[in-house]
């Protein structure tokens, strides 16, 4: 998968985040600000804002997941991915760098 169809900048909306979701098949997307990673969107995330009574203008920087799985760029391996898919039962890993910037994603189907 490319970089660029699962990143999104922190300032836009949750309308710009569902059609990005939605075109590009995905469940989750990473929240970037200076081209670091600072977050996840997930459809779940999504749904529970609009629960909430958010609307789709809403700036994503409000409803992000702050604490998301990672791994870091010098300690990636598929072993390490492996711990934290089963772990944490998520659908895809990113692999930052020490600045925060996306390298590469593991994804459960590549692995699992």
């Amino acid at each position: 998968m490319k970089k660029e169809l699962i990143l999104i900048e922190h300032d836009k909306t949750i309308q710009e985040a569902m059609e990005k979701i939605i075109f590009n098949k995905t469940r989750t997307i990473f929240i970037t600000k200076n081209h670091k990673i600072i977050g996840t969107i997930s459809e779940g995330d999504i749904l529970r804002s609009l629960y909430d009574k958010k609307n789709l203008q809403t700036p994503l920087i409000n409803i992000i997941n702050k604490n998301f799985k990672y791994l870091e760029e010098k300690n990636s391996s598929v072993a390490e991915a492996k711990k934290l898919f089963k772990k944490f039962s998520v659908l895809i890993i990113p692999v930052l760098d020490k600045k925060g910037k996306l390298k590469s994603l593991y994804h459960i189907n590549d692995i699992l």
